[in-house]
């Protein structure tokens, strides 16, 4: 009898095959049924029949649930398909000498009805080694066997592998929808003539740019190579190919190819400062972006690139492109196209921001325009619709933009809006869909908080033995912190102080610690749709904030958690949850150590608001502490609160700079701390 298709085919991932370079010994080439499992299904037609019988687990049946079974005490050759099966792996009835010898067969004739790649030279020569070795078995040789496989199984199972002459089609099965990684993959892809002409289309943008010039190769000089990256976007219901290309700035060096590449971006708090003074004041808002944006950079250094994969110019193979512009890649590029768009907007009367250097407004005939950037995406707001026409106009006349229309989705956050009722909502269901999903936990039993009480978490509970510290090793949990904290820094406020415990243990995460993050990951799911809903606010632009401290609940440290959130228009711009840098000696030094945080931030969107001009009420914090705020107003000294000035300034000298020395260009109210 034959069972090679299903020996191989479907026992492939668990039996350990050698390489071609090494002589397999006589008990690695006995091909018997060494893995297969013993079984007992419970379904039976009558009551006086056996309720179970012993079969061999052979492999899996196409197009049907369960496990293919040969039962062994019945005569012929009897298969089964059940799922109703119970695995002994203790017990392997084909290593007796009986059922050796009943089961050898010649792998010769089976073998090319499942070759999947017969012009595998090597896997050939492979299977006829196999085939060389003598098929004669004694005891010793199988007790030999079945010892050896007692020892794997003691040891940590590794990472199987398929063998090599399934990997083409393994590949092939799951590369068919996947973006290629070189220009020759492009080339040899079902999509090769998209993939050409989106490089043709790259080719002849950077070309209308002026990026480069053909130069020969100056001697000593370094020249920098470029690849293809290439991407397909789904925009609306059509598919795009893109292909960019990017010099490999990773090759440059520092005081030769560059000096400065700091370039700022703008800041979460400041796009939701934005989006509630929209909401409150019924203002127009459009988006867009520019085109290959690092393009419109000049560059200040001398830089040689090679030219690009199959854009070799023929008549001058050997010239390399000296850049006249910024390229993707480059460590420069986001330094110099920020420098360039902040010229641009100067040149056009609008002022940036001291608090947010990617906010720039301005205001003509009592109408105010913002906008906000965010590397090559903008977001403009204004009470006027033909000043933002005109902002537009002027860019498309200096950049290549595309308009995008109304405000839809700025750094992976959701922007809908209802303008019958002033309400902007932001919110992140689609990215939250994507990180259970991607974690495999779109399945699970929701929860109703982000982290439970019965979870107390330290540092213990890390792994100790090199079993533990091998299981962890293989769970995503960095990868799941930073998913989630993502979120937590775009439009979840409510999982601040979840994802500010969990990511304490990333450097050695254990058990409870990942217990504790699904945890979260399933308050995820009854909270997908949860975001900021910015509304119009009766009472006009109010800022408020409240501050709170848990006095030494890091079990690890003894520091406290400050905690505060900030309020606009009644929705939340600003929050934070963290350990404080310090052992707080009391409750009184916690409270008072947060609120001096609080206040920190305090000055920081007083000062962004004063400037913008839209700050015309007092300035509220609260707190829950009733020594806190004392201490505020009367700096007593006494033998526990000697030492706090010192280790940090109190709030009282933060309130003391908010009424000295931030500018309040419109004659604001001061502000006041409130019980």
């Amino acid at each position: 009898m034959s069972f090679c298709d299903d020996c191989i085919l479907g026992k492939h991932h668990k039996v350990q095959f050698p390489s071609s370079s090494q002589k397999p010994s006589s008990s690695s080439c006995i091909l018997d049924y060494v893995h297969a499992d013993v079984w007992g299904p419970a379904n039976v037609p009558t009551h006086g029949d056996p309720r179970a019988q012993k079969c061999v687990f052979i492999g899996y049946p196409n197009g049907v649930k369960g496990y293919r079974l040969w039962a062994r005490s019945q005569p012929g050759l009897k298969i089964i398909i059940s799922r109703d099966v119970t695995f002994n792996e203790l017990e392997m009835p084909c290593l007796s000498d009986t059922s050796n010898k009943e089961t050898y067969f010649n792998i010769e004739n089976t073998f090319n009805k499942i070759d999947l790649n017969p012009q595998d030279n090597q896997q050939g020569e492979e299977i006829e080694e196999e085939e060389n070795q003598p098929r004669n078995t004694t005891r010793d040789d199988t007790e030999r066997h079945n010892n050896d496989y007692q020892l794997a199984r003691d040891r940590v199972r590794r990472e199987t592998r398929i063998p090599s002459r399934f990997r083409d089609f393994d590949l092939a099965l799951n590369t068919e929808d996947l973006e290629p990684l070189t220009y020759e993959e492009a080339l040899g892809s079902k999509n090769s003539e998209q993939w050409k002409q989106a490089m043709n289309e790259e080719i002849e943008s950077l070309r209308k740019n002026n990026t480069w010039v053909l130069v020969p190769k100056p001697k000593n000089a370094s020249v920098i190579d470029c690849k293809w990256l290439f991407k397909i976007k789904q925009e609306n219901e059509t598919t795009r190919y893109k292909a960019t290309l990017v010099a490999k700035g990773f090759t440059q060096k520092e005081g030769v190819d560059y000096t400065e590449i700091f370039s700022p971006v703008v800041k979460f708090t400041t796009v939701r400062i934005l989006l509630a003074l929209v909401a409150h004041h019924d203002w127009e808002l459009k988006q867009t972006d520019v085109k290959t944006a690092f393009l419109h950079g000049d560059l200040e250094d001398k830089i040689f690139l090679n030219q690009p994969c199959g854009f070799v110019d023929k008549k001058k193979p050997n010239h390399v492109c000296m850049l006249n512009k910024s390229l993707y890649g480059l460590k420069q590029s986001p330094r110099q196209w920020n420098k360039k768009f902040d010229a641009f907007m100067k040149n056009l009367k609008f002022l940036r921001s001291e608090f947010d250097p990617c906010l720039y407004f301005k205001c003509e005939s009592s109408m105010p325009i913002f906008l906000v950037l965010y590397v090559d995406d903008m977001l403009i707001a204004s009470p006027s619709l033909t000043l933002i026409t005109e902002l537009q106009n002027n860019l498309k006349k200096n950049f290549e933009m595309k308009d995008l229309g109304k405000a839809k989705k700025i750094l992976g956050m959701s922007i809908d809006r209802d303008r019958k009722n002033s309400t902007i909502f932001l919110n992140q269901s689609s990215y939250v869909k994507n990180v259970l999903k991607k974690f495999s936990m779109e399945n699970a039993k929701p929860t109703s908080v982000p982290l439970a009480a019965h979870f107390q978490l330290y540092k213990d509970q890390s792994p100790k033995t090199e079993i533990e510290k091998e299981k962890m090793e293989k769970i995503p949990y960095s990868n799941a912190i930073g998913s989630v904290m993502y979120l937590m820094v775009s439009t979840r406020p409510d999982i601040a102080y979840a994802v500010s415990c969990l990511s304490r243990y990333m450097s050695n995460a254990g058990t409870p610690h990942w217990e504790a993050l699904k945890w979260l990951l399933r308050y995820l799911i009854k909270t997908e749709n949860t975001g900021i809903r910015f509304s119009k606010c009766s009472d006009g632009v109010k800022l408020i904030g409240y501050v709170d401290s848990n006095y030494t609940n890091d079990r690890d440290s003894r520091r406290s958690t400050t905690s505060y959130v900030f309020t606009l228009c009644g929705a939340c711009i600003s929050w934070k949850s963290q350990l404080q840098n310090i052992v707080a000696l009391s409750t009184t030094e916690a409270e008072y150590i947060a609120t001096t945080e609080a206040f920190k931030e305090a000055i920081w969107l007083k000062g962004i608001l004063s400037e913008i001009g839209f700050l015309k009420n007092n300035l509220t914090v609260f707190s829950d502490s009733q020594s806190s705020i004392q201490l505020c107003k009367n700096p007593v000294f006494h033998d526990r609160t000697k030492h706090i000035e010192v280790l940090s300034e109190g709030p009282d000298v933060f309130w003391a700079m908010m009424k000295a020395t931030v500018p309040i260009p419109l004659g604001l109210v001061q502000g006041e701390i409130c019980k």
